[in-house]
């Protein structure tokens, strides 16, 4: 299982939309019209369900504000995270209601794709 089809479909169940297979979001298909885009094919990589996890952070941006998407492993023999961009959700909307909105999609992605969707792969990937 990918960091793109789990954030795919966790993103796409956070606004009752289709996954998209290539993980690109934009325009009235980003699922919100406040989104400009979410892509999560950046640096598409495997995820261990027991080694990894997401982060999303708010930042800052040079129009509005956009989540960061990072996939996290502990490296055990180097006692040290190792952290790889892995998507970016974009919006125009500035101000303290878009980076409230940024900030709530960032808490609701996480755990969705934490806590909910990569066990669901998990177990089907297992089952099959």
């Amino acid at each position: 299982m990918t960091t793109m089809q789990i954030l795919s479909a966790a993103y796409a169940e956070f606004f009752g939309i289709e996954p998209k297979k290539n993980g690109c979001y934009s325009g009235d298909q980003a699922g919100s019209s406040v989104i400009d885009y979410a892509h999560f094919e950046l640096n598409t990589m495997s995820f261990n369900i027991d080694t990894d996890y997401f982060e999303c952070v708010t930042e800052d941006g040079s129009e509005g504000c956009w989540v960061r998407v990072e996939r996290v492993r502990y490296d055990n023999e180097k006692r040290e995270y190792i952290r790889n961009r892995v998507g970016t959700i974009k919006t125009l909307d500035e101000g303290r209601c878009a980076w409230q909105d940024m900030g709530a999609l960032a808490g609701e992605l996480a755990y969705v794709a934490n806590k909910i969707t990569a066990w669901k792969l998990y177990k089907a990937e297992k089952e099959a």
